[in-house]
């Protein structure tokens, strides 16, 4: 993570503000509730985008099910990865529109 912070500091709005950094845990099923919480709560202090791979697979949504009793939307939504972030889902399988209105209407509250 030091190395992640290091190249976010020495690049972060370099050349006239073209480079953009974003820290970029990889899926919901590989990264526990703790560290990537952490990793939502810092990528906020900095104001910098997070990049996070979301319900790819049918494997993937089956898998934070048993985990966690919810779907990966959810799970990152609890962790708070939504809140004041700007996300823009790509792929998602599973998704079900009656849980993504619920998601929506929870945001705009």
């Amino acid at each position: 993570m030091s190395e992640a912070l290091d190249l976010i500091d020495h690049w972060s709005g370099a050349g006239d503000g073209r480079i953009t950094t974003m820290l970029g845990p990889h899926a919901p099923y590989t990264c526990p509730p703790q560290p990537l919480a952490e990793v939502i709560a810092l990528a906020k202090s900095r104001r910098i985008p997070l990049h996070i791979h979301l319900a790819e697979t049918v494997e993937e949504v089956e898998k934070i099910g048993a985990r966690y009793s919810q779907t990966p939307t959810e799970y990152l939504h609890e962790l708070g990865l939504f809140a004041d972030s700007h996300v823009r889902p790509n792929r998602c399988c599973g998704w079900r529109r009656s849980r993504a209105r619920s998601c929506s209407a929870s945001l705009t509250r």
